[in-house]
């Protein structure tokens, strides 16, 4: 009887009680004896995280977000402008009366809102600082500000959710932080609104943002500031369900590469459509980095710059952290749109703050390039494509120790083999060999009876395999895609760590068969070595290439094709190719360590890292007499370069 009257909807439907235990009873009743004023509601979605099951949690994309990173993104998209016209305006009485009033007049939606974490953050900053504007304005006028509470609302805040758990504990932790302000308010004005009865939050609901109207759910209006939050599901295309990929069908239909698309996607569109045209719309997500690379780029920017929006603040790479059990192991951005306007804008890179003209979907100060992939290269480089693919089943690859047994058992092996370099072979410096039989020889090899076998068991795997494997099931002595060639050759690995401060690139004298697993190139020039493995080449890679977790991932229309190289002369060439036979020198130096470690930035001999920086020197001549102070100079060159030269 002298419990309050409670409401807001928290009690609407029975629910059993559980059976407990007696030590169940008494670990409840000690809970209780607990002081829980102080506890955070944002610890609910971290507690959240660490129960709900792990591969619904995968499924729907579910990540808590921490404190520090929700102001990462709510600071720039809102929160620091509306402090800046505080502080502007601390003594003018009338100001301040306007600011208060714009604050009752935004609404913050969230729509991927889970348990509530960027409402209940976004709702007690601006509760904060509502708190500042009342203790000056009490300065300024104390008799007229006598008495003041909160005016700040729940129903200021909407939220979509489709996990119905996750979207009830977003009400509750919205109810808990009302109650902590309310408390707050009283504690320093000594008077507060009632946080009992409860308010029903019809702005929070549990459905699938995206089938929702958001225009419907979250209605605009010219008077009313909406700020769109959130850090929405990204997950490509292996880890969806069938009802997301259904989904995304649907919102980008005549899109072309759906399924490629970036999950995260959906509601960078969704919320392209409701900001463009309204100036009073702004949206900001934090997402996976890939959306700010290689071919995603090409999927979604288009479309969001031709609606004239532009991105008004971003956070380049970080790591993910938060205090979640099963926390996301990602590398995310924090992208900030709005209408394009002339105002400045804001480059967050590490912990520093540039203050920019343009930011472009790479997040890289200039113009809104977008990187087309090219056939052949730009800078009339020789050709480079992926290496010879058995598709065997392993039956035509051996180890070191199989060749040699067979090299001593037959006089004549020896004409059917040839070195194999993979996809980690010559990073790691594994040696293996392969079958290397052409149609004249097949005669001849069939002799020996290990080959024999290992060509029958390559047949039969074929046969059984996919199409392509059986196509070539007849001919199960010869590798399915063959790009040997004669010569001399550059090995460029698919995948590099992104700590490396340059590209190992192998070098392998003619006779070697380069799999399917690293990137090739046959006869070059050598001077072509010193640019791969140049610090530009490395910047153009690591800003424009796709990812593999934090791992780079090469291409060859992407990032080898589309590389802006100036024409040189034999003078300069010369140079490179000097340096060039400087760095192979050092690398025999250390000959027992593998190019994976001599290109560990942790491990990096001090030499080896002299004669890449000598090599980096003659390379930055070559795009400017004057050399770059720093990395960021030299990709903003680099991009000028390719404008100016390549984009027609």
């Amino acid at each position: 009887n002298k419990f309050p009257y409670v409401n807001g909807s928290l009690f609407k439907n029975n629910s059993d009680i559980p059976k407990f235990s007696k030590e169940s009873r008494k670990l409840l009743i000690e809970l209780g004896d607990l002081n829980w004023s102080s506890v955070n509601p944002d610890i609910l979605g971290s507690m959240m995280q660490s129960i709900i099951n792990k591969d619904l949690r995968n499924e729907l994309g579910i990540h808590y977000t921490s404190v520090k990173n929700i102001l990462k993104l709510i600071k720039p998209l809102f929160l620091d402008e509306l402090y800046e016209d505080f502080f502007l305006n601390k003594e003018n009485l009338q100001k301040l009366k306007k600011l208060l009033k714009k604050i009752y007049n935004i609404k913050i939606f969230d729509p991927a809102c889970g348990s509530g974490n960027f409402l209940i953050i976004s709702y007690k900053e601006l509760c904060k600082l509502e708190i500042e504007i009342f203790k000056q304005l009490k300065i300024l006028d104390k008799n007229e500000w006598l008495i003041v509470k909160s005016a700040i609302k729940l129903t200021q805040f909407y939220g979509i959710e489709i996990d119905n758990y996750a979207h009830e504990l977003a009400k509750l932790s919205l109810y808990i932080a009302e109650h902590q302000t309310n408390m707050f308010f009283k504690e320093i004005f000594g008077e507060t609104k009632p946080t009992l009865p409860l308010k029903t939050i019809d702005t929070i609901c549990c459905d699938n943002a995206l089938t929702i109207d958001w225009d419907k759910f979250c209605t605009k209006d010219s008077n009313i500031n909406i700020y769109i939050i959130g850090n929405p599901p990204y997950l490509g295309f292996k880890g969806r369900s069938l009802e997301q990929n259904k989904d995304l069908k649907n919102i980008f239909q005549g899109s072309g590469q759906v399924k490629r698309i970036d999950f995260i996607g959906c509601w960078f569109k969704l919320a392209t459509d409701y900001t463009a045209n309204f100036s009073n719309i702004k949206f900001a997500f934090v997402s996976t980095n890939s959306i700010t690379q290689g071919e995603q780029v090409n999927f979604l920017w288009p479309y969001i710059l031709n609606k004239n929006l532009e991105i008004f603040f971003a956070h380049q790479t970080f790591n993910w952290t938060n205090n979640a059990k099963g926390k996301a192991g990602v590398s995310c951005v924090i992208i900030g749109l709005r209408n394009s306007e002339n105002k400045q804008k804001y480059l967050f890179s590490g912990n520093n703050i540039i203050k920019v003209n343009n930011i472009n979907p790479y997040l890289l100060e200039g113009t809104n390039l977008i990187l087309l992939p090219k056939k052949k290269s730009i800078s009339n480089f020789p050709e480079m494509h992926t290496g010879s693919s058995a598709i065997d089943g392993g039956h035509l690859i051996l180890d070191s120790k199989e060749a040699d047994e067979l090299l001593k058992k037959y006089k004549n092996f020896s004409d059917f083999i040839k070195p194999y370099i993979g996809g980690n072979d010559f990073l790691v410096g594994i040696k293996r060999y392969c079958l290397w039989i052409e149609d004249e020889q097949l005669k001849e090899a069939l002799k020996i009876e290990e080959i024999k076998k290992r060509i029958e068991k390559c047949k039969n795997w074929r046969i059984n395999s996919g199409r392509d494997a059986q196509k070539f099931a007849d001919s199960a002595h010869r590798f399915v895609y063959k790009k040997y060639q004669e010569g001399d050759c550059l090995i460029v690995p698919m995948t590099t760590s992104e700590r490396r401060i340059y590209l190992p690139i192998g070098y392998e004298k003619s006779g070697s068969v380069i799999s399917n697993g690293v990137f090739t190139i046959y006869n070059p020039e050598i001077y072509i070595f010193g640019v791969l493995s140049s610090k530009m080449h490395m910047l153009w890679m690591k800003n424009f290439s796709g990812r593999m977790r934090n791992d780079i991932r090469y291409s060859v229309n992407f990032i080898y094709n589309t590389f802006p190289f100036p024409k040189i002369n034999n003078v300069q060439k010369k140079n490179i190719t000097d340096i060039v036979f400087e760095i192979l020198d050092e690398r025999e130096k250390y000959s027992n360590l593998s190019l994976q470690d001599l290109y560990n930035p942790d491990k990096m001999p001090e030499r080896l890292f002299n004669s890449h920086k000598k090599l980096d020197n003659e390379i930055d001549r070559i795009y400017n007499l004057n050399g770059f102070q720093d990395d960021y100079k030299r990709i903003e060159h680099l991009l000028n370069f390719y404008q100016k030269e390549f984009l027609i």
